[in-house]
Order: C-alpha cells, then sequence, then structure tokens
C-alpha cells in the first residue's frame, strides 16, 4: 500500500510517517511551505491513501482543491468544516492514542458522512505497536499540556 502523508515534517504527520514507514508500508510525503500545501500532486493521487497531517485551513483549502481525489483521510480535531466533503474523505480524530491523563484505554472512532463506521474496543487490541508507539513518543505528555491549556482557557472564560 502506498501512503503519501502531506505534513510529513509536522508532529502528527512525522509520527504517522515514522509509524507506517515501521509497518513496511510505503510511505512518502511533503511539507507545507508558506501558507500553501506543496507535494506531488501525481503522487498524491497515485497514492492508495493520502493523509492530511496540516493544519485545519490548509486541509480545508487543500480538500476544495483537490475535490476529484478519492483517498484523503483528514486527521484535524474539528469536523463540522468537512461535512460538506463527507462523500469525499474520511475523518479521523487525531487524539487516537491510547491513553489519556486517567490512564484508561480510549476508543478510536473513524467517521465518514458525519457517522461511525468503525468501531475497535481499544488501540492495545488492535495495534499494540501503535500504542506503545504513541506512548514512547511523548504523546501522552502532549494531551496533559492540551488539557491543562484547556481547563485554563475554560477558567478565564468563566471568570470573564
Amino acid at each position: 500500500m502506498k501512503i503519501f502523508v502531506l505534513g510529513n515534517q509536522g508532529r502528527m504527520g512525522t509520527f504517522l510517517t515514522d509509524f507506517l514507514g515501521k509497518k513496511g508500508f510505503s510511505v512518502n510525503g511533503s511539507d507545507i511551505t508558506g501558507d500553501k500545501a506543496q507535494g506531488n500532486e501525481d503522487e498524491m493521487r497515485d497514492s492508495d491513501v493520502l493523509i492530511l497531517a496540516v493544519p485545519q485551513d490548509e486541509a480545508l483549502k487543500f480538500v476544495i482543491e483537490h475535490e476529484d481525489f478519492s483517498n484523503m483521510v483528514e486527521i484535524g480535531s474539528v469536523k463540522s468544516i468537512f461535512r460538506k466533503f463527507a462523500d469525499k474523505i474520511v475523518s479521523i480524530h487525531p487524539l487516537f492514542g491510547p491513553l489519556s491523563e486517567d490512564s484508561e484505554p480510549r476508543n478510536p472512532h473513524f467517521h465518514q458522512q458525519g457517522a461511525i463506521i468503525s468501531f475497535f474496543s481499544t488501540p492495545r487490541a488492535v495495534c499494540p505497536e501503535c500504542a506503545r508507539e504513541w506512548k514512547e513518543t511523548g504523546y501522552r505528555s502532549e494531551i496533559k499540556r492540551l488539557k491543562a491549556l484547556l481547563r485554563t482557557e475554560n477558567s478565564i472564560n468563566e471568570n470573564r
């Protein structure tokens, strides 16, 4: 399977490129330059999966400009902006890591057309290597940092 990661130098793109490459997939990619997603369009079109690991505004621009692509998977956290493209792309949430702050297993949800199309009991059961890799690369601490930031932001908003 050929996979192309647009945004392969960012946090999620680097993780996915490394992880999928270690699993034996043929993985290529490119990053964004300035405010424009760059890449070999023929290579992106010919890939089996095109992962959009770029900021949401870039992903949205890319989807609009490349509606004829049938292989796109976007991994942003806001799904509503992609709803009108639900028949053209698959969306997964980036917090598919196996653990959160409380160390309980979490369930990944894969969305297409606004509905859950696949459900797995835990990432450990489906892909133990992914769970271990996620934990070892420090994403657990990143999730904690983001949760603390959200709590602080919510507290500030409540006091206004």
